[in-house]
């Protein structure tokens, strides 16, 4: 008798909708259990209900946007202040009071937009990957820790637009139209940050579109489209050696096409529709 895989077994609610017809690239984490998106010049923080969304206008644009230290921050970007100059300053948004102040971290060593960002909280680190600058896309990876940041290894490939998650302590990297996914074991990227070690980078393939690393059901999984798929799916990379392949585990309710997903504490996830704007949550069911 075969065992169903539990990540078969999600059950989908609608929750919401977006705050609001947004450009097709966003960047979504979470902050204190609410939902944050970033976008273009504005970051968007709901409520726990996802029904009423509070809005601030920040002063940069194409930033990488990251919870640091319990603090919402856009890293990097177009500063709009300074005849949209390319910038590695990061600046703290709070949406409840209305205020963008410089934050007290230190600009990043290479100045960039459309970068990629994430605190990895068990490393006390924060890490930023690719992005752009008036020349050229890159490939270089900074990390922060004890207050100040340092190269380690370049990615295997420049990229912008990068999205990220932490699972059991590997970082995952990928965008849209990426045929690959980047993995780097946190600690050796942290010893790198030290020593300069090199070859910390796995590459391997994945042929969704509109996708987003997640770690979800104590598994890594991709959540996006496939050609010729109503929906997007859920997929998991089998441990079968030779035969490493993404097999499919789950599929998005009514059609729903990935534009964002992220996971909540409690172990569901959000996924935030393509076309419709409508925010679902999936839970495994017991």
């Amino acid at each position: 008798m075969d065992v169903l895989h539990p990540l078969s077994r999600i059950k989908w609610d609608k929750r919401g909708s977006l705050p609001a017809a947004l450009p097709e690239s966003i960047q979504v984490i979470l902050v204190k259990d609410c939902l944050c998106i970033g976008t273009e010049y504005t970051v968007y923080l709901s409520s726990s209900d996802l029904k009423s969304w509070k809005t601030m206008v920040t002063r940069a644009h194409d930033f990488a946007l990251a919870c640091y230290d319990s603090k919402i921050l856009t890293i990097g970007g177009l500063d709009s202040a300074c005849a949209r100059e390319i910038t590695g300053r990061s600046w703290v948004v709070d949406v409840a009071a209305q205020t963008y102040e410089s934050s007290s971290l230190p600009p990043l060593m290479v100045e960039r937009h459309s970068a990629c960002a994430v605190n990895v909280e068990s490393a006390q680190c924060m890490v930023v990957a690719g992005g752009a600058n008036d020349k050229e896309v890159l490939d270089s990876v900074e990390v922060l820790l004890n207050g100040r940041w340092g190269f380690v290894q370049s990615l295997p490939s420049p990229e912008f637009g990068l999205r990220v998650a932490v699972h059991n302590g590997v970082l995952y990297f990928t965008r849209n139209s990426l045929a690959h996914v980047f993995s780097c074991d946190v600690a050796r990227l942290l010893r790198a940050r030290e020593t300069s070690e090199s070859e910390l980078w796995n590459v391997f393939s994945s042929s969704q579109s509109h996708k987003s690393p997640v770690s979800f059901g104590n598994h890594f999984c991709m959540v996006g489209s496939n050609e010729g798929s109503p929906a997007a799916e859920i997929q998991v990379m089998s441990d079968l050696e030779p035969d490493r392949k993404w097999v499919v585990l789950a599929r998005a309710p009514d059609s729903v096409m990935n534009r964002a997903s992220v996971v909540l504490p409690n172990g569901g996830m959000l996924m935030l529709g393509r076309e419709s704007g409508d925010i679902y949550r999936g839970v495994l069911n017991s």
